[in-house]
């Protein structure tokens, strides 16, 4: 709604600022309260950039779009490698508090963004202050991506466990350096950035119900050999396994929105995934506690359980016709 009113740069330059400014904040001594506020803003800001960058995929094609949603996500992880080594560098040798002059990068993005223009599907070059402004947009159906909203709720917490619940893993399997606990689950996403790199080649390789299938394997094969670990370096393999399905789960959930949607609505839908995405982020600690509580296993273990109930139910629903094969 706030993309097709003002347009790309009306959203993402101020999008940008908000959030160097709320990062940077972090560098000054302040009291706990602001510095929650301060990552709210955070959060607020990383939200829009994320929904609009993602939107603008639409543009393509399906299977272009497919391809790059992939290198997105390559790049998402990729970047998480470096913050996973030089923050944990940077928090036994300076503290973390230093580790927020990294939110200052972004704004070394500004003049791509003033200069950036798209290409629609039709090849007609827009500036993207024209993208995402019709004068009528056309109505879809909401329940048409309800799906995919669930989904991304229910099994977004396997793909945050690497780096919410990983480093306890593994400082219990023996590794206590932070430093070498951020190269241990930056394995993690270096298997996510490897596999979404190759996300186009997957995407026509296997159709939708076997990419199911393959992430949820992933994500339990992954929990079962992280917890049944007897040293650090078998628990870093069982994350890393955790990196190759998160690798396909983003863009396969992305092209499917884009495929059931208006090319106008893609904001809206997009921004609904990235919501649920945040979510799941903001409920997978209580989420971990409550499957700790409610059975008898511990975390990981938990984790391989939904996992399997993922694949149980790929097979089940593409059985009975409901997940579509493209």
């Amino acid at each position: 709604m706030v993309l097709r009113r003002v347009g790309f740069r009306g959203v993402m330059i101020p999008a940008i600022l908000l959030y160097a400014v709320a990062g940077l904040a972090g560098l000054v001594p302040m009291p706990a309260t602001w510095l929650v506020a301060t990552r709210i803003l955070l959060g607020l800001a990383s939200g829009l950039c994320g929904t609009i960058c993602l939107t603008l995929a639409a543009d393509l094609e399906n299977r272009q779009a497919a391809r790059l949603l992939g290198f997105a996500n390559a790049t998402a992880a990729t970047t998480a490698i470096g913050s996973f080594i030089f923050g944990g560098w940077l928090a036994r040798e300076f503290g973390w508090r230093l580790a927020n002059a990294a939110y200052g990068l972004p704004l070394l993005l500004l003049p791509v963004v003033v200069a950036y223009r798209s290409r629609t599907r039709s090849g007609a070059s827009q500036t993207p202050d024209q993208v995402g402004k019709p004068s009528d947009p056309p109505r879809f159906p909401l329940w048409s991506v309800v799906p995919v909203f669930l989904v991304t709720l229910a099994f977004y917490p396997l793909v945050y466990s690497s780096s919410t619940e990983g480093p306890f893993l593994l400082y219990s399997k023996g590794l206590h350096d932070p430093k070498l606990i951020g190269i241990a689950i930056s394995g993690s996403a270096g298997a996510c950035a490897l596999v979404g790199l190759n996300y186009g080649r997957i995407n026509v390789w296997l159709d939708r119900p076997a990419q199911f299938l393959l992430v949820f394997t992933c994500f339990t094969a992954s929990a079962i050999v992280a917890s049944a670990a007897s040293t650090p370096f078998l628990a870093a393999i069982g994350l890393s396994l955790m990196g190759c399905g998160s690798g396909i789960l983003s863009p396969l959930l992305l092209s499917t929105i884009m495929q059931r949607v208006p090319r106008d609505r893609v904001a809206e839908a997009t921004s609904g995934y990235v919501s649920a995405t945040y979510l799941s982020l903001f409920a997978s600690p209580s989420a971990y506690a409550a499957l700790v509580y409610f059975t008898p296993l511990q975390v990981f273990p938990a984790l391989a359980a939904v996992g399997a109930l993922g694949i149980l139910a790929t097979v089940l629903l593409s059985r009975a016709g409901l997940v579509a094969r493209r």
